[in-house]
């Protein structure tokens, strides 16, 4: 939690507050609040729109939220709550299958010390790969707006899935 906050220290301190505080009847403030800060920032800043995401959840709107917290994880495939969020709010809607796939696709899997972490060890192993992928995407788009060239396409695939 730390780590984001260091994102946009205004704001992600202003989510922190909310966090601690009382909330507002129906959480409609902090609704309120959460997308203004994703119009401000944009979807870049993934954190309001995860937050959005758990708050349409708690309101039981879960066709608002999970193409929230699926954009989340386009951004940030390895983003733990985010992930979580996603195989909980699919099995509210009762698609197992999806579930088990999102689990698979972006919940970090548990130690198991007979197995040396193996499944552990590639999953964060291909965590780190999409995060330099998408590093490399945005140094090299950082580059070409400056030059005034056109920006190839996102390298990540729609689907993070390993096997």
């Amino acid at each position: 939690v730390e780590l984001w906050q260091g994102e946009r220290a205004d704001a992600a301190q202003a989510l922190k507050e909310m966090e601690m505080g009382t909330c507002s009847p129906g959480l409609y403030e902090e609704e309120k609040q959460l997308r203004g800060m994703i119009q401000r920032y944009g979807i870049e800043w993934v954190e309001p729109m995860s937050r959005l995401a758990l708050l349409l959840f708690t309101k039981g709107r879960n066709s608002e939220a999970i193409p929230l917290i699926r954009t989340v994880l386009e951004i940030k495939p390895w983003h733990f709550e985010a992930g979580t969020l996603l195989v909980v709010m699919l099995l509210r809607e009762g698609d197992y299958a999806a579930a088990l796939r999102a689990a698979r696709a972006y919940t970090l899997p548990n130690f198991n010390e007979r197995t040396d972490n193996k499944r552990r060890k590639t999953w964060v192993k291909e965590k780190v790969r999409q995060a330099q992928e998408l590093f490399d995407f945005a140094r090299d788009a950082t580059l070409a707006a400056v030059h005034g060239d056109v920006v190839d396409e996102c390298p990540l695939e729609e689907d993070y899935c390993w096997q």
